[in-house]
């Protein structure tokens, strides 16, 4: 990693912007995306300190769910409504939806991603069910697509796949509410809710 980031807390590095630069100024490294709660491979500005030559060194310095989880957020009150938006934050019993100002590490996009990984909720019905919404050619944004995972039950593990962001009036996903059926936004997530063996299940 860069020489120096390793000083910058993770709670901050790990929700750097990555910029917006065109090639030769990218670095093709990983990055770390708090939306989805995993690391990314892609393009980084050579600015930004969310920067890892490796998925494993990006999982190692960001990827830290027990954390994630204990930290109760308290209510904030934003300057500006415009500032808003929604939040899963795990409380140490439930996990709840609130009104944030500012996205930091321990928020998370949906209710499936919080339960599963703070509360090790199994969601066996999703995992069983038809894989949800996987790009095609006809796609009504061609240009818009993303990886998820499923879980593959004959081989009994979870794969990737190119998930739709577009419905079929090409309207965009909402990702607190593009979770639904056999469709996670990790395979950390996906592991968590459907590999594990927890008594806890949907």
């Amino acid at each position: 990693s860069k020489i120096g980031h390793e000083d910058v807390p993770w709670t901050v590095r790990c929700l750097a912007d990555i910029g917006n630069c065109t090639f030769p100024e990218v670095n093709l490294t990983w990055h770390f995306n708090n939306l989805k709660k995993d690391c990314d491979p892609g393009p980084v500005c050579p600015t930004s300190i969310n920067y890892f030559l490796s998925s494993t060194e990006c999982k190692k310095a960001c990827l830290k769910v027990d954390e994630m989880c204990s930290c109760i957020r308290p209510q904030e009150q934003c300057e500006s409504d415009s500032t808003l938006f929604w939040a899963w934050n795990y409380n140490g019993v439930n996990c709840t939806r609130n009104q944030r100002c500012k996205r930091t590490i321990f928020d998370f996009t949906n209710e499936k991603q919080c339960r599963a990984l703070c509360m090790k909720q199994q969601y066996k019905t999703d995992c069983t069910d038809n894989l949800k919404r996987e790009f095609k050619a006809t796609s009504k944004c061609p240009d818009n697509y993303e990886q998820r995972y499923y879980y593959n039950k004959n081989r009994k593990m979870c794969r990737w796949f190119v998930y739709d962001t577009c419905d079929d009036n090409g309207k965009h996903d909402d990702p607190e509410n593009s979770d639904n059926g056999n469709n996670f936004l990790s395979k950390h997530e996906c592991d968590a809710a459907c590999t594990s063996s927890q008594k806890t299940t949907l």
